[in-house]
């Protein structure tokens, strides 16, 4: 049986959802082996494809709208890691985000919360839309000033930024290339020689 909303919530930010995600989650997040995949795709890939049906956890509240996102924005990224399966949640995360947002779930979330609610604009090669994220960053860096996640905001926005600058120069995100099946310009092969790995 799959897991629910709560059980997600609980391991993307831990018992103390105001205070800094330990190391070991903040590791989940984006360096997460074969191991935590596999053990991710099976607590949660059946809810994940049940929600491509509009299915699934309901997202009444603020907090079941965060684990819809999060399920739709990252499970995938952990379920299919390098292929283009990992990027077929996008768009509907992305709606998903809007639909929070424009219901005011801003003001019930911590910034790590907030950071995985906005993270489906990260994840699109719209430069305005990230644009328009940098800007939300900005604000959050504002507000949240002096908090225990603060250092979070900035990793963020300094991960958005470098995002901006590849889509500025390529007009799409080069380290998507292999995954999507897209064939990269020998300037995309240069900039990914150099630059390794994307994180996931």
């Amino acid at each position: 049986m799959s897991a629910g909303p709560e059980a997600l919530l609980a391991l993307w930010f831990g018992p103390a959802p105001a205070a800094l995600p330990p190391t070991e989650i903040r590791r989940r997040w984006f360096r997460a082996g074969k191991a935590e995949d596999a053990r991710l795709q099976s607590a949660f890939l059946p809810a994940l494809e049940a929600a491509t049906t509009g299915d699934g956890w309901p997202r009444n509240t603020p907090r079941e709208r965060l684990a819809r996102v999060i399920l739709l924005d990252q499970l995938p990224r952990h379920c299919f890691r390098g292929e283009a399966r990992a990027f077929a949640f996008d768009a509907l995360a992305r709606t998903e985000a809007k639909a929070a947002l424009a219901r005011g779930d801003e003001a019930h979330h911590a910034p790590a919360q907030l950071l995985f609610l906005t993270m489906p604009f990260r994840h699109g090669e719209a430069l305005a839309t990230v644009r328009a994220l940098r800007q939300r960053y900005r604000t959050w860096m504002r507000r949240w000033e002096g908090h225990a996640q603060a250092p979070l905001i900035l990793d963020f926005a300094r991960s958005a930024a470098s995002l901006e600058g590849r889509l500025r120069r390529f007009g799409r995100d080069p380290w998507r290339n292999a995954a999507l099946g897209r064939l990269s310009t020998a300037e995309e092969r240069a900039f990914l020689a150099r630059r390794g790995k994307s994180p996931p």
